[in-house]
C-alpha cells in the first residue's frame, strides 16, 4: 500500500519541533508494569510478534496500516452487498410482474373475466438507474 492511500485516521506522526523528553535523571520512574495473568500471555506475545513483522514490512504504519487496508476492503464489500441486495429485490419484483403478466394472460383467454390488471412496472431498473439509486449508501 502506497502513503498516499494510507487512512487519515492512521496518519503519521507529525514532526515536533522540540526534541523528545526524557525524564530526568533524579526524577521518580514510573512503577513496574502489573503482570499479565497468564491464560494472556500468549495472546499478547503473538500480538507483539505481529506488530513486529509489521513494522518490518511497513516501518512507519506498521499495523496501523493492515487495519486500514482491511477496514477499506470491508467498506467496498459491503457496498458490494448492498447493491447485490438492491439487484435481488429488482429480481424478486419483476418475478412478480412477469407472474401478473401470465395471469393476466390466462384470464384474457377466459370469455367470462373482461377485468384487466393493471401491472406495476416501478420495480424495473436498469443497471445505470440501479447503481444511481444506492451510490448514496456507499461510504
Amino acid at each position: 500500500m502506497e502513503n498516499n492511500e494510507k487512512c487519515a485516521h492512521f496518519s503519521s506522526p507529525s514532526s515536533s519541533s522540540s526534541p523528545p523528553r526524557f525524564p530526568s535523571p533524579d526524577s521518580q520512574s514510573p512503577p513496574p508494569p502489573t503482570e499479565l495473568p497468564e491464560s494472556q500471555r500468549a495472546d499478547t506475545v503473538s500480538s507483539m510478534v505481529y506488530e513486529a513483522n509489521a513494522r518490518i514490512r511497513d516501518p512507519v504504519y506498521g499495523c496501523a496500516g493492515a487495519i486500514c487496508q482491511l477496514q477499506k476492503q470491508v467498506s467496498e464489500l459491503q457496498a458490494q452487498l448492498t447493491k447485490a441486495q438492491a439487484e435481488i429485490v429488482t429480481m424478486q419484483c419483476q418475478q412478480a410482474n412477469l407472474v401478473a403478466i401470465i395471469l393476466e394472460m390466462t384470464q384474457a383467454k377466459e370469455p367470462n373475466n373482461i377485468n384487466s390488471q393493471q401491472i406495476d412496472t416501478t420495480c424495473f431498473l436498469d443497471d445505470n438507474n440501479l447503481a444511481s439509486s444506492w451510490e448514496p449508501l456507499w461510504t
